[in-house]
């Protein structure tokens, strides 16, 4: 039936996963600058010409999957989906930012279409406008992730 992870290996899959994604973007469409990536609970920066991203997930639902025992007896079988958020910010500063980050989250969204990390399905690429933040343009592109666990 595929896969089942704990909440801390999807983590891991996904940062695997959005790191390579993220780095390659930014490489192919602003090559030479540097950028950051940013998960929870890091601090993030405060300089205005920074390139970089946010990430944020986030669990959405989890339901019981089956009536039986999965892999130990006792256990059920549970799916899990999350969002997965990845804001990208260009600099207000930089003629360039807002024309970037736009093309920086398409390459992100096409990564993502049709894919699958292991038995993890990834659902609904999409790429939604945020305002201004500060000094930086942004672009948000979520998707949903969808996995087993037990428990």
């Amino acid at each position: 039936m595929g896969t089942l992870y704990t909440d801390e290996q999807a983590y891991t899959a996904l940062n695997t996963e959005v790191n390579t994604a993220v780095t390659a973007a930014f490489a192919q469409v602003e090559p030479g600058e540097t950028f950051a990536i940013y998960w929870p609970r890091v601090q993030q920066p405060s300089l205005p010409g920074d390139w970089w991203a946010r990430v944020t997930y986030r669990t959405v639902s989890q339901d019981q999957s089956t009536l039986g025992e999965c892999d130990q007896p006792g256990r059920r079988r549970w799916t899990t989906v999350k969002v997965l958020l990845i804001d990208i910010y260009g600099p207000m500063s930089d003629g360039r930012g807002l024309d970037s980050v736009e093309k920086i989250a398409g390459i992100v969204q096409t990564h993502f279409r049709g894919i699958r990390i292991d038995g993890m399905i990834l659902l609904h690429p999409r790429v939604s406008e945020l305002p201004e933040d500060g000094h930086w343009y942004r672009r948000q592109f979520v998707i949903e992730v969808q996995y087993d666990t037990s428990g």
